[in-house]
C-alpha cells in the first residue's frame, strides 16, 4: 500500500509540474520569442489600420515606434506582475493565484485573436501588456507553488523545472514562428497566449495537488522540524 500511494503521488506531483509549467514559465518564453517571426506582419496591419482610420499612411519612424512600443509593453506589464505576484500569492495562495491568473491571459488572447476583425493595433498592445502581467505573476508563483508541493528531497530539483518550461516555450516560439502568415502571426499570439496556457493552468485547480505539501519526506521526529510548519504548508496550498 505505501509503494502504491507513493506511486500516485508521483503521478500527481508530476501532473503539477507539466500543468503549471506549461500554463506558467513555458507561456513567459512562447511569448518572449513569438513576437520576432510576425514582425512585418504587424507593422503592415498597423500602416494599413492607420491608412483605413486617416487616409494617410504612417510615417516609416512612427510605425517603428508603435512596434517598439508592442514589443516593450509585454517586459513592461511582467513588471507590474512581478509586483502583483507577493500581494496576490498572500491573499489567494498560490493556487488560486495561479488560477486567477488565467484573466489575463484569456483577455489577452480574445484581444489578439479579434484584433484584425476590429482594426485596431491597440488591441494587441494591451493583450501584450496583459500578457506580461501573466508572465510576471507566474514566474513569481510558480516555483513557490511547486516547491510547496513537492517531497522535502525533490523540493530543489521540482522548483527548477520552471527554467526548463521556460526554455520548452522559447524554442516553440522559434517553431511556430517558421510557418507564421500575415493572418497566422496575429493568431499565433492569441492561440500560445489563452490556448495552451488557459488550459493547462486550469490543471493545479484540480483538488489531487493540494496534499502534496503536506506529505513531508520525513515525520517531525527525524528532521526536528515543528509539526506546525507542515500545517502550515497545507493550509497555503489549500488556498
Amino acid at each position: 500500500m505505501r509503494a502504491l500511494s507513493r506511486l500516485i503521488q508521483g503521478r500527481i506531483l508530476l501532473l503539477t509540474i507539466c500543468a503549471a509549467g506549461i500554463g506558467g514559465t513555458f507561456q513567459f518564453g512562447y511569448n518572449l520569442s513569438i513576437i520576432n517571426a510576425p514582425t512585418s506582419h504587424i507593422q503592415e496591419f498597423t500602416n494599413e489600420t492607420w491608412q483605413a482610420r486617416t487616409g494617410e499612411p504612417l510615417p516609416d519612424h512612427l510605425i517603428l515606434l508603435m512596434w517598439s512600443l508592442i514589443v516593450s509593453l509585454y517586459p513592461l506589464g511582467g513588471l507590474f506582475g512581478a509586483l502583483l505576484a507577493g500581494p496576490l500569492a498572500i491573499t489567494l495562495g498560490r493556487k488560486k493565484s495561479l488560477l486567477v491568473n488565467n484573466i489575463f491571459v484569456v483577455l489577452a488572447a480574445i484581444l489578439f485573436g479579434f484584433s484584425r476583425k476590429a482594426g485596431s493595433f491597440e488591441m494587441i498592445m494591451l493583450g501584450r501588456l496583459l500578457v506580461g502581467v501573466s508572465a510576471g505573476v507566474s514566474m513569481n508563483i510558480q516555483p513557490m507553488y511547486l516547491g510547496e508541493s513537492a517531497p522535502k528531497e525533490l523540493r530543489g530539483a521540482v522548483a527548477m523545472s520552471s527554467a526548463i518550461f521556460t526554455a520548452l516555450g522559447i524554442v516553440m516560439g522559434q517553431v511556430v514562428g517558421l510557418s507564421t502568415t500575415a493572418t497566422a502571426g496575429l493568431r499565433g499570439l492569441g492561440k500560445g497566449a489563452g490556448g495552451a496556457g488557459g488550459g493547462a493552468r486550469c490543471l493545479p485547480g484540480l483538488p489531487c495537488p493540494a496534499p502534496m505539501g503536506a506529505v513531508p519526506a520525513s515525520g517531525p521526529e527525524e528532521t526536528g522540524d515543528k509539526p506546525r510548519g507542515a500545517g502550515q504548508c497545507h493550509g497555503a496550498l489549500r488556498e
